[in-house]
């Protein structure tokens, strides 16, 4: 009876022995009762966590390609370029303010030249009225009628046409008076319509224009890869040309809107468009793999048994496991009597 006992432990142990070989060398086969995360090992591209990649990037984070800011703006048709203090200024959250800022910058220089030629222009103008007003003052009508290119001819007309209303009755001369006051009214009239339309020409293009701002920073991703294959203000000028051909073909004006959606569609882009970005390093995959803890029974063969604590990782655990149950069975020994 004691013999069998022996015989039965030591079956145990040389059975424990096998298992601690074989869980030295880690089974690929993932077991199904417990979960640790483990790191699966690199296959081609993988890198494990902590690893860089061969082009410099930290694992898990793909490399995008190399911001390059924009240093050309646009005014009133014109590029120009930011100045080179700013440029280490800008980086990728900020360019588009600095690009505008620059773009109302050289705006104003544009509005500046424009006001002094103005100014120049009514210097000039002043100074022809003044002269003009001391002609009228002296009397030397001949200057004036030279200056206003007033011909002889209807010189004597207007003399003629003066002398017969000189001749006629009140009533007549009330008749013509009213005709010519209305006359001055109505080109009046006239000249104040003209400011008018001039004044909302220029208000409807400076709406026009933010408007088209607007939409085009809606869409700055789409307008930004347009750029970059087709040139500075290509998806501009392409929205434009779309909206002067809508004109001529249908006769009537398409809204920014709608110019800049048929661009859009013509060109593929759709609303959720985003641009590509090139990773140059691969990221890590990490996975599940369920392993369970080594476990044997109560060495006397108890079915309650009892769980070891900690796995077999050397041969001192193994000696260990082998003293308890020595102990437990009065110390017999694992090699198997005769």
């Amino acid at each position: 009876m004691e013999e069998a006992t022996s015989e039965n432990l030591t079956d145990k142990l040389n059975k424990i022995a096998e298992e601690y070989r074989s869980t030295r060398d880690l089974s690929e086969e993932p077991d199904e009762t417990n979960q640790e995360n483990v790191t699966e090992e690199p296959e081609d591209n993988q890198i494990l966590p902590g690893e860089v990649s061969d082009e410099g990037g930290e694992e898990g984070e793909p490399e995008l390609d190399e911001y390059t800011p924009n240093y050309v703006v646009k005014s009133y048709g014109e590029e120009k370029e930011i100045e080179d203090w700013a440029k280490p200024l800008i980086n990728q959250e900020n360019e588009t303010m600095f690009r505008q800022l620059y773009e109302k910058a050289y705006g104003l220089d544009k509005t500046k030249e424009r006001l002094e030629k103005t100014r120049a222009e009514s210097e000039a103008v002043r100074s022809g009225l003044d002269n003009f007003q001391k002609l009228l003052e002296s009397k030397d009508m001949d200057t004036v009628f030279k200056t206003l290119k007033i011909s002889d001819d209807d010189v004597f007309d207007y003399a003629n046409k003066k002398l017969d209303y000189l001749q006629m009755s009140p009533a007549e001369k009330s008749r013509i008076d009213e005709s010519a006051a209305a006359k001055a009214r109505r080109d009046e009239l006239e000249t104040q319509n003209k400011m008018i339309m001039e004044q909302m020409r220029d208000i409807n293009a400076r709406a026009h224009n933010m408007e088209f701002k607007e939409e085009l920073n809606k869409n700055t991703d789409i307008v930004k890869d347009f750029d970059t294959k087709f040139g500075d203000g290509a998806f501009e000028q392409s929205v434009r040309d779309i909206a002067i051909a809508h004109w001529h073909n249908a006769q009537k004006d398409l809204t920014v809107s709608e110019a800049v959606a048929v661009a859009k569609k013509r060109f593929g882009y759709g609303d959720d468009f985003k641009p590509q970005a090139v990773a140059k390093g691969t990221p890590k995959r990490t996975i599940t793999k369920k392993t369970t803890k080594e476990t044997i029974k109560d060495a006397g063969g108890t079915t309650a048994g009892s769980e070891v604590s900690q796995k077999i990782t050397s041969m001192d655990d193994l000696l260990r496991l082998k003293n308890e149950a020595l102990k437990k069975t009065g110390g017999y020994s694992m090699v198997r009597r005769g």
